[in-house]
């Protein structure tokens, strides 16, 4: 699916979100080491504020004009890039659970910075947002990857 304007964009995050919440979900069911546990559940406390912040950009824009709303258009990303596999994410096996979210978050990583490079030109403030918003997920992959490895 191609998403050619700002509010294709923000559903679309809100959509990635949603299924990162649920991958974490399954996370919180398992014998994680508390550390762990802990650490993921802060990234879907993360998870949830981020995809407020996307809903509510989409509410305070819905009833804007065609070219400062939702309609705005932002040339177009190609969403299946950055769509999330939640077909395995039923998994009682740690490490593919892991690599579930840890998939997960480098396509959310990636999406965020490449619509803040579409949408920064014209929303300066909510481009910086969103490359925020890619780097704090980036920060949780270097954190992912760390627990991989222990």
């Amino acid at each position: 699916m191609e998403l050619n304007t700002f509010g294709d964009g923000l559903q679309f995050g809100m959509e990635l979100e949603s299924e990162l919440f649920s991958i974490l979900e399954n996370m919180v069911n398992a014998d994680f080491p508390s550390e762990q546990h802990d650490r993921f559940l802060s990234f879907s406390i993360a998870c949830k504020k981020r995809k407020v912040y996307l809903e509510t950009l989409f509410k305070d824009n819905i009833c804007s004009d065609m070219d400062t709303g939702v309609f705005q258009p932002i040339g177009s990303l190609d969403s299946s890039l950055y769509a999330i596999d939640t077909s395995n994410t039923q998994s009682e096996v740690k490490t593919n659970i892991i690599q579930d979210i840890l998939t997960a978050v480098k396509k959310i990583a990636i999406y965020y910075n490449d619509f803040a490079l579409k949408v920064k030109p014209q929303r300066n403030a909510i481009g910086l947002k969103l490359f925020k918003m890619a780097e704090e997920t980036s920060h949780h992959v270097s954190i992912i990857m760390d627990f991989q490895f222990k």
